[in-house]
């Protein structure tokens, strides 16, 4: 069921990939890389952005850093969503679906216009 008057929505696309890709604990580069591949090189996540992006997600509780996982770098600091993270992802994919609705609507009406 989706969250009305989230607090935490829209995401940004960068943060809306950055999310998805913690499903799974992930550390920053990992992170950087999966978004990169899941959104077919479209969206770029530099470290500056991918920092200051977990620093806001951990302070809205939304992500945890995971020091109970051994990591062979111990610099390698691995991130996974929280309850309400997930909660807010949730809510996130099914605003964008709404939209993704709304705009193959909008396309097959144009179709229809254009058609005669």
């Amino acid at each position: 069921m989706p969250i009305k008057n989230e607090e935490n929505l829209p995401l940004s696309d960068s943060v809306y990939y950055i999310m998805i890709s913690l499903i799974q604990p992930l550390h920053g580069y990992a992170i950087m890389q999966h978004v990169d591949e899941i959104s077919q090189h479209e969206i770029k996540i530099g470290p500056a952005t991918l920092y200051t992006s977990l620093t806001k997600l951990k302070e809205s509780k939304l992500i945890v850093e995971r020091d109970d996982i051994i990591q062979s770098d111990e610099r390698r600091k691995p991130y996974m969503l929280t309850p309400k993270g997930i909660q807010v992802l949730k809510a996130e994919i099914e605003r964008r679906k709404h939209m993704l609705q709304q705009g193959v609507s909008a396309l097959a009406k144009i179709g229809e216009n254009t058609d005669g």
